[in-house]
């Protein structure tokens, strides 16, 4: 899997269909082939590789969170531990801001 979550089959089906078909379709063109047919090959490639990867790439990265593992739940857990410390460490530093704040106003003279 890719650094996009698409695979490489994936990757070469999207980049053929997106990329070769129209291609081929501009030399059919030059070659006799209706300006109107190449045109409806080349929008309809192009919108088919663009629906293809946009699918592969949701199906992919859908694909972890159907498909659950024990490390992912470890890791998940990390990761929710983590989360729970750094907003302790928040709520610690709000805390400490708004005793400053209080501070301030009090030596302001109750301004701002």
């Amino acid at each position: 899997m890719t650094k996009w979550g698409m695979g490489g089959m994936e990757f070469v089906i999207v980049l053929c269909i997106g990329v070769v078909v129209p291609i081929a379709a501009l030399q059919g063109m030059q070659q006799g082939l209706n300006v109107v047919v190449g045109l409806i090959v080349i929008v309809a490639a192009i919108l088919g590789a663009v629906t293809l990867g946009i699918v592969s790439m949701g199906i992919s990265v859908a694909k972890p969170f159907v498909e659950g593992s024990p490390d992912d739940e470890e890791r998940l857990k990390v990761l929710r531990a983590s989360h729970r410390a750094l907003l302790e460490e928040m709520d610690d530093e709000i805390t400490l801001l708004k005793e400053i704040c209080d501070s301030l106003r009090h030596v302001g003279g109750g301004q701002g």
